[in-house]
């Protein structure tokens, strides 16, 4: 038997609208289907849009750009300042 999750990517879109009352998983009872939509809004899987109304969010993947770009703007060189003798 397939999880919950993998049925819903196989049978949902990114940011489709998923409704609670027509879900209906083979093997799985109404307050299994609710338990695991749950879970799965718990860990972030799946988003809440309303009451009984939820989406599989879209992923986001990152280019080696943008983590290049990260990586520049976040590197921060510390040199050491040396100071003239006063006399």
């Amino acid at each position: 038997m397939e999880t919950l999750y993998e049925y819903l990517l196989d049978n949902y879109k990114e940011n489709e609208p998923i409704f609670l009352v027509d879900l209906q998983v083979d093997g799985m009872t109404r307050t299994n289907v609710r338990q695991q939509i749950k879970k799965l809004t718990d860990t972030g899987k799946v988003k809440r849009f309303d009451n009984g109304i939820y989406f599989l969010p879209k992923r986001q993947s990152l280019s080696p750009a943008h983590s290049l770009h990260r990586k520049k703007f976040w590197n921060v060189s510390i040199c050491e300042i040396k100071r003239p003798d006063v006399l």
